[in-house]
């Protein structure tokens, strides 16, 4: 079993359950910490005040799961053994300097193959043998912050990039083809 020094850069509700995933300080690489293999986070553990919260730094034991998670989830994936300890918590400050320490590329590259984009949606196969999860150095004015409703459900959060000499990319799931890019 290895050890785990994380800063935490992403945080995904899905209902009650959350997804984090975070910059692996002594690897140097993005990471999905789960509480079992293929698992999601109780929102009681997750967002402000909690352990696993963007600019939160957290220190936990983990190993890739068994089973293995599919690709591409599987070059990220770690489940967290025992219990997550939170070392530090950042200022906005603090972690905004944290995150221009993570490897980051031009958008061109990160939604380049074997990224596939449908209908303005982006995604990757499952099976497909690359990492799912990068940072993304961005200009503010080449993302956009939506909602869409879908028939009487509530209205969800989504993210559109635009991609230079392509159109704008949805980064909501792609039903049943996909590991959604994160």
């Amino acid at each position: 079993m290895a050890k785990f020094r994380l800063l935490i850069t992403d945080l995904t509700e899905y209902g009650q359950l959350r997804c984090i995933a975070g910059w692996d300080l002594e690897r140097g690489k993005m990471i999905r910490p789960e509480p079992h293999p293929g698992g999601f986070w109780q929102a009681t553990l997750c967002g402000p005040g909690k352990p696993f919260a963007p600019g939160n730094i957290v220190s936990f034991e983990g190993a890739a799961p068994v089973p293995k998670t599919e690709y591409p989830h599987l070059n990220e994936d770690i489940v967290v053994q025992g219990a997550a300890s939170l070392d530090k918590v950042l200022s906005a400050d603090k972690f905004i300097e944290a995150l221009r320490q993570v490897e980051t590329v031009d958008r061109s590259v990160a939604f380049a193959a074997p990224v596939e984009i449908d209908n303005a949606k982006a995604f990757i196969r499952t099976g497909t043998k690359c990492p799912s999860l990068r940072g993304l150095k961005i200009k503010g004015d080449a993302v956009l912050f939506i909602e869409e409703k879908y028939g009487d459900k509530p209205p969800k959060a989504r993210c559109l990039i635009s991609i230079p000499q392509k159109a704008s990319i949805n980064l909501a799931e792609v039903e049943g083809k996909h590991s959604p890019v994160n």
